[in-house]
C-alpha cells in the first residue's frame, strides 16, 4: 500500500527516485520544438545537480530546426529526447 495516497492503485514511494536533486519538466503541445529546446538549453546550462526532462501532450518528432539553432549557439552535442 502506497503510505502517500493510502491506496495500492499509486507507486510507492520506496519506488520513486527521491534523490537530492532538483527535477525540471519543461511540457509543450508537440514536444517538436519548444520543449525540446528548452530542456537541451537547460540541460547545457544547469548544473549537474539538476534533472531535466520534457515531454508533450502530443509526441512528434523532433523539428530539424532545434539542433540548428543549438548548432548557431555552439551546442553540438544534441541527444536523441
Amino acid at each position: 500500500m502506497c503510505p502517500v495516497r493510502g491506496t495500492e492503485d499509486h507507486v510507492a514511494v520506496d519506488a520513486l527516485d527521491l534523490s537530492d536533486k532538483t527535477r525540471i519538466l519543461v511540457v509543450c503541445s508537440s514536444h517538436s520544438v519548444r520543449s525540446p529546446l528548452a530542456h537541451l538549453l537547460l540541460q547545457h546550462y544547469l548544473p549537474d545537480d539538476r534533472i531535466v526532462e520534457s515531454a508533450g501532450v502530443e509526441s512528434l518528432d523532433t523539428h530539424p530546426a532545434v539542433e540548428n539553432v543549438l548548432a548557431d549557439i555552439g551546442i553540438s552535442d544534441v541527444p536523441d529526447l
